[in-house]
């Protein structure tokens, strides 16, 4: 089967950050992989439109959800603010204006509207000021298919690496109680499943990184491997992946940088994130897996500093932009 335009949501996220600049740059590649659907202020959206020179006379403006014309191939913008100025300062307005973008394109999807969201970055504090509680797109999104934080996984790819992290923001404390073989096993799952999509490959290779400095030395400097993890790497299906493990996690980056794995899976977050960000800083995309539906993002924040100066690296959400495309047409193609 060819691939085809999916129908994907855009939430602008912070208005008062780069979303809507790097949105506006990235609107010929949307148009060319999907169907585009944004969500977010319109007035924000148009005015950065104009401080950087980019033509929106084509986009269709709509009052509400209702009216997205699903078989439409033109670029639809639903306004889910209707704050009357451009929105350019943590505000009330701002803090409603990113969560209603986000939450508008999640019923979008859910109503069966359009299939796949890529999320401009928010701010968790501002909208923690509306919405008490949020802790993040992964949180929320999870929360909105019914699952639990724990029940997704936070994949990351770039064009020399795809790793999965058993968790996520944790104090290094409180590690060790995290490693479970449940852990691996959906976090496993996850992984073969992104590497085997954005690879071709039906039976990926997979490294599974070692808890411990030196994945414990059999034992002299941590039982988690000798528990944990390498019963897990034995006992694991292969037929659905090759499963390479425990590796000291100082090796199996480099390794799989050089083409020996087509996927990592990390015991925490900065043993996946330094390593990412060597192999590949700003234009990784963030991948929230387990989900109903495919959710990118690109891998950087709101950048007030550099908002609205049309200086904003725009690589990162065409990045996440073409990665939701691949993932729903792989996952077409699959059934």
């Amino acid at each position: 089967m060819s691939n085809f335009k999916i129908k994907l949501a855009i939430s602008m996220g912070d208005p008062n950050g780069i979303g809507p600049e790097v949105i506006l740059k990235n609107l010929k590649i949307a148009t060319d992989v999907s169907c585009p659907v944004i969500f977010g202020h319109f007035i924000t959206f148009k005015e950065v439109a104009s401080i950087i020179g980019t033509d929106i006379s084509e986009i269709r403006l709509l009052d509400s959800s209702k009216d997205i014309d699903t078989e439409s191939t033109d670029i639809q913008f639903v306004n889910t603010t209707d704050y009357p100025y451009p929105i350019f300062e943590n505000s009330v307005q701002s803090s409603l204006s990113q969560f209603e973008s986000l939450k508008k394109a999640v019923d979008a999807i859910k109503d069966g509207q359009l299939e796949a969201i890529a999320t401009a970055p928010v701010s968790k504090d501002m909208i923690n000021r509306v919405h008490k509680g949020f802790s993040g797109h992964t949180e929320y999104l999870a929360n909105r298919c019914g699952l639990k934080n724990d029940d997704v996984t936070m994949v990351f790819a770039t064009d020399k690496l795809i790793v999965g992290l058993i968790t996520t923001h944790l104090p290094i404390t409180e590690l060790p109680q995290t490693i479970t073989t449940w852990r691996y096993e959906r976090t496993t799952k996850h992984v073969i499943e992104i590497a085997a999509a954005l690879n071709s490959v039906k039976r990926p290779k997979i490294a599974i990184a070692g808890f411990n400095p030196h994945a414990g030395e059999d034992g002299l400097l941590g039982k988690e491997e000798i528990d944990i993890i390498i019963p897990f790497c034995k006992n694991f299906n292969k037929e659905t992946a090759e499963i390479s493990g425990p590796i000291p996690a100082d090796a199996v980056f480099r390794d799989a940088f050089n083409g020996k794995y087509h996927a990592v899976v990390s015991a925490y977050h900065d043993q996946a994130l330094i390593a990412l960000k060597l192999s590949g800083f700003g234009g990784a995309v963030n991948i929230t897996q387990g989900l109903d539906f495919i959710r990118t993002s690109p891998d950087h924040g709101t950048a007030y500093d550099i908002a609205r100066k049309n200086i904003a690296d725009s690589l990162p959400m065409k990045n996440a932009i073409i990665t939701a495309a691949r993932l729903v047409n792989h996952k077409k193609q699959s059934v």
